[in-house]
């Protein structure tokens, strides 16, 4: 069984079958690897990545962004852990955490190996969540204080009375 795992074809296919987008870049952040999730998820054949760098693929600002972080791990060695925003080509802006670690290789070359998971549906859902509690709190607050006020008229109605009845 061990024979027939061949290393570079069974690490590619495990890697493809990883939900997740999964990358590796180079220290010229040219992509020298994607998995075919990563490939679906940014809408171009792997053929069309490899090779190539953010600027190549994505808007200007968002690449700003991925190469601080690219640059940061290369750098440090600390593995990255980024939310960040990347428009797709209809121009829907999704939310994406990438989580990035530098490997070097026994002859020296270093690379950055990323994960991407898409969390735009649930920044959405917090977002409305913490909408809808605010909202909450400020009606739970105008009952409070419309509560404390009939309380107040009430104190005030039983002294009248009280007044009244002398």
């Amino acid at each position: 069984m061990a024979e027939a795992i061949n290393g570079a074809s069974f690490l590619r296919e495990i890697l493809n079958v990883i939900p997740d987008p999964v990358f590796v870049k180079d220290k010229n952040h040219a992509f020298v690897f994607v998995n075919r999730a990563y490939a679906d998820f940014f809408g171009y054949p792997v053929d069309e990545i490899i090779g190539k760098t953010d600027r190549d693929l994505y808007l200007e600002r968002e690449v700003a962004v991925f190469w601080e972080n690219d640059s940061e791990v290369l750098k440090t060695g600390q593995v990255n852990t980024n939310e960040e925003t990347y428009t797709d080509k209809s121009k829907k802006t999704h939310i994406i955490l990438t989580r990035k670690a530098r490997y070097i290789d026994k002859n020296g070359m270093i690379f950055v190996v990323g994960t991407v998971r898409d969390v735009t549906r649930e920044r959405v859902t917090e977002k409305a969540v913490v909408a809808r509690t605010q909202e909450l709190e400020r009606i739970n607050r105008l009952m409070v204080d419309r509560e404390n006020k009939m309380l107040e008229l009430k104190h005030e109605l039983a002294l009248l009375k009280k007044k009244l009845s002398r």
